[in-house]
């Protein structure tokens, strides 16, 4: 129990990974409304997997980068937020959170509503060359293979790329190989490799081309 001298902030999460349901943060904003003193709201929608897709986004269309359902998440709690003074914390804007801020702004206005919004910026990992770290330490498969599609697109970005996956076929690794299949599936779809090769295998065109 606090203290007297004590500050109970509430925070509210409203997703934990990109695929998360967006209406579940309606309950909670209303939540949050019914509680006093400071009140924050925050979407947590990116991983090393998610940001490459992002910037893949990107390089499609300079306007998108930032997380897929951003906006399904953000529309509906709007303007209960600005009326119950809950600020939204977000990694959302993923590769390119100007683009998310504009649309943000727009967003507001079809809804005819004001409010501040901050974004923040860094290095763009996309347009710096490749170096490659050597001797990084990580650990279990799924770090290692998010620093792999890190590399992979950035590569990607100037040349073509041949990547040579070698594996160990020995009796006891049996239930790694599986888990490395599996992981490796996912960056080659994030890296929109499964769907071109597989047209390519069945001759005809990608989906949406």
């Amino acid at each position: 129990m606090s203290s007297p001298s004590t500050r109970l902030a509430h925070i509210g999460c409203g997703a934990g990974f990109a695929g998360d349901r967006p209406d579940a943060a309606i309950a909670l904003v209303a939540a949050l409304a019914e509680r006093d003193g400071p009140r924050y709201l925050f979407f947590e929608l990116l991983a090393e997997r998610t940001l490459a897709e992002a910037q893949l986004r990107r390089l499609d269309d300079p306007d998108l980068g930032y997380a897929t359902h951003l906006f399904a998440f953000l529309e509906p709690i709007l303007a209960s937020c600005l009326t119950h003074g809950i600020p939204i914390i977000t990694n959302g804007g993923a590769a390119n959170p100007v683009a998310a801020a504009r649309r943000l702004r727009r967003e507001l206005e079809s809804q005819g509503l004001e409010a501040r919004i901050a974004c923040v910026l860094g290095d763009d990992l996309g347009e710096t060359e490749v170096t490659g770290e050597v001797g990084a330490l990580v650990e279990g498969y799924g770090a290692a293979l998010d620093r792999l599609t890190q590399e992979l697109l950035r590569l990607m970005r100037t040349e073509k790329v041949l990547a040579v996956w070698m594996f160990d076929e020995s009796e006891s690794m049996k239930d790694d190989q599986e888990e490395l299949k599996g992981r490796l599936h996912r960056v080659y779809e994030e890296l929109k490799l499964v769907e071109e090769d597989a047209a390519k295998l069945n001759k005809r065109k990608p989906t949406g081309s």
